[in-house]
């Protein structure tokens, strides 16, 4: 069986200059401070005796969507926390959205936050309770059993069912995901499949429409659709 990388520690060691030592490389959907440490544990990020370690980070690029994309993962007391910022046009206007996305230690959403500033600024806050999905604090049966949220403007939430899955190569897993269309923000529910097909390649599929995925030693997706959106640069542990 192919196993993903430990996330431990996976950052490289720092150079002389004392940040940390990044390599890149080419491969293709406010926080204004500290909160209160009850807050923070509440929101995922940690407290401050207890913050989040950062794992992983990764920049995307798509020429489709004119988006640049900075996500980082870390390891948190509930589980893991994806975190990342877009910018990109939205109807024509420079724009950005930010991003946060809470999962237990199983890779299973439990919360989200995202705030998109734009033209029509907006933001979301969703929780999750026994797969039972709450969205800006109203219920979404619709939603209900999903295992996982997709945003429609990232590759990022792919981590998340990947990570979970840990599929054999030839194997098969269908989920159910709270799939947040862009740029209509509206949620709907999307049957999905993966299939892995190699070491580090998938076949996603969702009603009609399917495409390949090669990820990285995390498991983060580095090259989507045949460029739809490529890594640039990354730090994993592949580079200890």
């Amino acid at each position: 069986m192919t196993h993903f990388a430990p996330l431990v520690n996976l950052l490289p060691p720092p150079n002389a200059t004392g940040k940390p030592q990044l390599h890149t490389s080419a491969k293709r959907h406010r926080n204004t401070g500290y909160r209160a440490n009850a807050d923070r544990a509440r929101s995922g990020l940690g407290t401050r005796d207890n913050p989040p370690v950062k794992c992983a980070e990764i920049l995307w690029y798509s020429a489709e969507d004119r988006s640049s994309e900075h996500c980082t993962l870390s390891k948190t007391d509930e589980g893991w926390l994806i975190g990342g910022w877009t910018v990109l046009p939205i109807a024509g206007v420079p724009s950005h959205i930010r991003y946060q996305v809470q999962t237990d230690h199983h890779w299973s959403t439990q919360r989200a936050s995202i705030e998109v500033e734009s033209a029509v600024p907006s933001s979301i806050e969703v929780t999750v309770s026994g797969r039972r999905w709450s969205i800006a604090g109203e219920r979404r049966p619709d939603l209900d059993g999903c295992t996982d949220i997709d945003l429609g403007w990232t590759p990022a939430t792919n981590l998340l069912p990947i990570r979970r899955l840990n599929l054999e190569i030839g194997d098969t897993a269908t989920v159910d995901a709270a799939w947040l269309r862009f740029p209509e923000l509206e949620f709907e529910h999307s049957e999905q499949r993966y299939v892995r097909t190699g070491g580090r390649r998938w076949r996603y599929e969702s009603g009609s429409y399917g495409c390949e995925l090669v990820t990285n030693d995390v498991g983060f997706v580095v090259d989507y659709d045949d460029g739809l959106w490529t890594a640039v640069a990354d730090v994993t542990a592949s580079d200890l």
